[in-house]
């Protein structure tokens, strides 16, 4: 089984929705002290974002209070496979990165790193919990596929 944070869980695997996740923007001080801030979500094609490899596009799309929305070409000189090394890069100075709400908490809390373009929501993805096949399932997944919504929810505020 895997956990997979996507709005398109793999062709032919069984896919159980367990909750969203939002993600928010974020830099520290020093980036955005020494490159300026941003406007506008066309403002980061001037930034260096920390890129998440597993998206099948490097598009972020945003809406805002009022309906509007956006979608954004980004590069950047770093991409990874894991959000941990995104939050310790973004902490570091090398960019802006793209990050799930609960894992940027901390960091935002603590003041190593703030929210851009907080006028900016980005889209929100679903977390899935997918496995191959039915066959030979542990008795157990379901209810711990249950347990795992019952806390997405909780700690998200989102079911």
């Amino acid at each position: 089984m895997a956990i997979r944070i996507t709005d398109n869980p793999e062709a032919g695997a069984i896919a159980r929705r367990l909750g969203v996740c939002r993600s928010l923007l974020c830099a520290a001080p020093g980036w955005m002290r020494q490159h300026g801030p941003l406007t506008t979500p066309d403002d980061l094609q001037r930034h260096n974002c920390l890129l998440y490899s597993h998206f099948a596009s490097q598009h972020w799309q945003f809406s805002d209070a009022q309906g509007r929305e956006a979608s954004v070409a980004v590069n950047g000189n770093l991409s990874a496979g894991i959000s941990s090394l995104l939050l310790e890069a973004a902490v570091a100075g090398c960019g802006i990165a793209m990050l799930p709400e609960l894992e940027a908490r901390g960091a935002i809390a603590s003041g190593t790193l703030e929210v851009v373009l907080p006028e900016w929501t980005p889209k929100a993805l679903s977390v899935y919990g997918i496995y191959l096949s039915r066959d030979y399932q542990p008795d157990g997944l379901p209810l711990f596929l249950d347990a795992l919504q019952r806390r997405l929810g909780e700690e998200t505020g989102h079911g």
